[in-house]
């Protein structure tokens, strides 16, 4: 049963880190970020009162290890999910346009992000300091900003038609990157991508 918060207490174990902690779940209805605890583990997004995650709505919940968030989400506001350490995959609705600025910063073990087609716009620093090794961007998204990945040890990124523009500094520090595939040749590059592979 959940509080008035959305807070559902549970016995059951949360893994995601060295040491077991009780998992806990909540169930986001739009609540203001002073009224969200910062323990839960697991989040399930309420698509009949939300279209938007809230600005800095989830921002330190260090032991947040998995997110639903459902077809119906349009929007991801600036610092939604800044810094939760333990969280590792995210999937993003075909629903989502945009995701805002520095919305996955600090996310230091999540390693998987699947963008689905829809989005449409990927704020600067929203990937900063994560762990993927892979990307694919759909053809939905015209443009990669400025410093969308900065610090992430990518390895590949697959670039689908549909993409225009590649901003400079966008992969900043990005040293691993070994390829970079791109299913058209109409792309502007305004960084210095020419080490990278480009096929």
């Amino acid at each position: 049963m959940e509080n008035e918060n959305g807070k559902r207490p549970s016995s059951e174990i949360a893994s995601g880190s060295e040491n077991e902690i009780p998992r806990i779940d909540f169930v986001y209805t739009g609540q203001q970020p002073a009224d969200i605890p910062r323990d839960i583990t697991h989040l399930q997004i309420d698509i009949s009162s939300v279209t938007t995650i809230g600005k800095e709505a989830f921002k330190d919940c260090s032991q947040l290890v998995e997110v639903d968030i459902c077809e119906g989400v349009e929007v991801i506001e600036t610092r939604a999910f800044d810094s939760c350490k333990l969280l590792k995959r995210i999937r993003i609705p075909s629903s989502c346009k945009v995701i805002k600025k520095s919305a996955f910063s600090r996310c230091e073990k999540l390693e998987g992000v699947e963008l689905c087609e829809g989005i449409e716009e990927i704020g600067s620093y929203t990937f900063w300091g994560c762990t993927l090794k892979s990307i694919t961007i759909p053809s939905t998204l015209r443009s990669i900003k400025g410093y969308s990945f900065p610090h992430c040890p990518l390895e590949t990124i697959v670039l689908t038609e549909g993409i225009e523009k590649i901003e400079k500094e966008a992969l900043r520090d990005n040293d691993a990157i070994k390829s970079m595939s791109f299913t058209l040749l109409s792309c502007s590059l305004e960084g210095d991508y020419e080490r990278h592979s480009l096929c």
